[in-house]
């Protein structure tokens, strides 16, 4: 019995603006930790309290974060340069955080705020589109909308490929 033979399909993705994020979460803290096939992303608003107020932690496959590597390094040489932050401890969420899978990462900054912008789709659907004659934009929901201090969004995105080299 051989192997099956992989199959590939280009499809359409439609990642709208206008669609409320499932999860909204303004983070002080966040950590990348990277397993195999995934990065688990931990990000965390504690405030002024040494206690976790809210937080959530995203699992996005190592594709996603290598495919994005050249377009997030970009956007990170286009803010110039910014003060650095202190060291913050590190982020490392347990249960009851809920936990989002993301199958497309997006950054934007409106002046001193980053965002990260997590995005999933139905991989039934993609499944089903694929085999399709005549394929339609697969919608894609927003699994998470994240907003930082613009440092601390900086230091995000180099700590995905610092961590990855570790």
């Amino acid at each position: 019995m051989s192997a099956p033979t992989p199959v590939t399909a280009q499809f359409e993705v439609d990642i709208s603006p206008s669609a409320d994020p499932k999860h909204l979460l303004f983070f002080d803290r966040c950590s990348i930790f990277v397993g195999d096939p995934f990065y688990e992303l931990h990000f965390g608003f504690f405030g002024q309290s040494r206690e976790l107020i809210r937080g959530l932690i995203v699992m996005v496959g190592k594709q996603v974060i290598d495919d994005g590597r050249d377009s997030f390094l970009a956007y990170v040489n286009q803010m110039g340069s910014l003060p650095e932050i202190p060291e913050l401890p590190e982020c490392k969420l347990r249960a009851p955080c809920e936990v989002v899978f993301a199958d497309f990462v997006g950054l934007a900054r409106h002046q001193s705020v980053g965002e990260i912008l997590m995005h999933s789709i139905s991989w039934k659907i993609a499944v089903e589109q694929g085999r399709s004659k005549d394929p339609k934009p697969i919608a894609a929901t927003c699994v998470g909308l994240l907003r930082c201090e613009l440092e601390l969004q900086k230091r995000w995105i180099l700590g995905l490929y610092e961590t990855a080299k570790s």
